[in-house]
């Protein structure tokens, strides 16, 4: 029984951990260039995380998990196609690619006020912003070299 109580505490806490994730993830995909690697790789990640979501939801909020997670994954499945479709030159633009944000925004944010309300921010806040310019940053740093110093000058 205590095993049990410890791995529902643990697949609670990890659905708030990736709930919160969902949040970042989709605030880095909004502040990416449309169709850049790193939009790429957002849009897998966002998919992943939807999907852990998904297979860890408690009884009762298995429908409302499942609901909100696929719409995660049309909306990134969506973006993805468009960005294929610019790549091919079949389409002039990011057309639908700011509804699709939106949507998938709606339903990171719900499925993170569903799981993680004591640590949701609005989708417009600072400290949301703030931390997705600090994770910009850390990933667009420069790689020094890996040739000694000179002491000699």
């Amino acid at each position: 029984m205590a095993l049990q109580e410890s791995l529902t505490l643990l697949n609670d806490s990890r659905r708030r951990a990736d709930a919160v994730q969902l949040c970042i993830q989709w605030r880095l995909l909004e502040r990416c260039r449309f169709g850049s690697p790193n939009s790429r790789s957002h849009l897998r990640r966002l998919r992943s995380l939807a999907k852990d979501i998904e297979s860890r939801a408690a009884q009762g909020l298995e429908n409302i998990a499942r609901h909100h997670c696929g719409m995660i994954s049309d909306a990134t499945t969506s973006i993805e196609a468009g960005i294929e479709k610019i790549s091919a030159g079949e389409l002039d633009g990011s057309a639908g690619y700011n509804s699709d944000i939106e949507r998938l925004g709606r339903a990171v944010f719900s499925l993170a006020e569903l799981f993680a309300p004591e640590s949701t921010t609005p989708r417009t806040s600072p400290e949301l912003d703030e931390l997705a310019a600090r994770i910009d940053i850390r990933r667009n740093r420069p790689i020094f070299s890996a040739e000694p110093l000179s002491l000699t000058g």
